[in-house]
């Protein structure tokens, strides 16, 4: 009864540790892509903006899909950043606020204060000012 335990906490043991490097390496998988979408979306602002913008959604996914507060966070500023070189103002303004909030979240008051400006810009810049549930409206 005792060799059967033994054999069977080796057994457990063993499945548990499978599965953790299992997921840490679905982990690793997923911040590798997350990095390569956000470089190639960065690497692609001048080159070509619409393959910039695919890859800025793209990673906005997978950070979602991990949840990762700073993911997030520089993926939201890119799409605000695209958003405000293409005049979508009320896209830009929405990503800006997001990023600032998930800046906020992580402590980082220096990237906060940054995109609190670039939303101000944007407010001075087009006339544009928060309503309601609408991030921006022209006045």
């Amino acid at each position: 009864m005792k060799t059967r335990t033994i054999t069977l906490l080796l057994s457990l043991t063993l499945f548990v540790r499978l599965q953790l490097t299992a997921a840490t390496k679905a982990i690793e998988y997923t911040a590798t892509a997350f990095e390569d979408h956000y470089s190639l979306a960065y690497d692609e602002l001048s080159k070509d903006l619409p393959s910039a913008l695919e890859h800025a959604d793209v990673a906005v996914t997978i950070a979602d899909s991990i949840g990762s507060a700073d993911e997030l966070a520089r993926s939201y500023y890119l799409l605000g950043y695209i958003y405000h070189i293409q005049d979508d103002i009320v896209n830009a303004f929405k990503y800006y606020v997001g990023a600032s909030l998930f800046y906020e979240q992580l402590g980082d008051i220096v990237q906060y204060q940054k995109l609190l400006d670039n939303a101000v810009l944007i407010a001075h810049e087009y006339g544009v000012f928060v309503v309601g549930e609408n991030f921006a409206t022209k006045r």
